[in-house]
């Protein structure tokens, strides 16, 4: 008769280097001893690479040691003091990168800023537009610096076309929206810090 595989087990890790050809981790454990961590079964959707330095709770499945949950530093703990019942904050040592069709917040979309620029010697009756808003009500036009209301233009989705109700005045048309497509010149691009609270600490 086969002997049972080992229980479950928790121990901390302070990570010493990241293999992320072969999705695995090695560290240290608090007895100095260095193991060997995988990092192949994310949650759907979500994936977490560990940073060197930083410590883990793993979980030894089986035969093979899984990295399990992010341990609070000093400061992110410190940190921890500023946050109030209910909030959530999410950081990582690296980019975050959030790869989806939309993003809702609070029920408004939110997208890439575009900064679509016109010139032209004679008036503006329509222009197209080089993405698609993520709603109408994102876009922004103005002419030589002053906004022109939304009363005074319409926007087809189909074609992108921004048409104007009367024919505006010559000079620079700048069209600002929002859209769900990648624009690598965004001023706001979103870098940040990310944590998961473990349970026990590396001594």
């Amino acid at each position: 008769m086969a002997n049972p595989p080992p229980p479950l087990e928790w121990i901390a890790v302070l990570i010493d280097d990241v293999d992320l050809s072969q999705r695995v981790i090695h560290g240290w454990d608090k007895t100095g001893v260095r193991i060997q961590v995988s990092f192949r079964d994310q949650i759907g959707g979500f994936a977490f690479i560990p940073s060197p330095g930083e410590t883990w709770s793993v979980i030894r499945k089986g035969y093979v040691w899984h990295l399990d949950r992010k341990i609070n530093s000093e400061a992110e703990g410190d940190h921890m003091s500023t946050l109030s019942p209910g909030d959530a904050r999410i950081s990582a040592d690296g980019d975050l990168t959030v790869r989806v069709s939309g993003v809702q917040l609070n029920d408004r979309p939110v997208g890439a800023t575009i900064r679509d620029f016109f010139s032209s010697g004679s008036g503006y009756t329509s222009v197209t537009l080089s993405h698609d808003p993520v709603k109408s009500d994102t876009i922004h036009p103005t002419l030589n610096g002053l906004a022109l209301q939304p009363s005074l233009w319409s926007y087809d989705a189909e074609t992108r076309a921004l048409t104007f109700r009367t024919t505006m005045g010559y000079g620079e048309l700048l069209v600002t929206y929002q859209t769900w497509s990648l624009n690598r010149d965004d001023v706001a691009t979103i870098r940040g810090r990310g944590h998961i609270t473990a349970i026990e600490e590396l001594v």
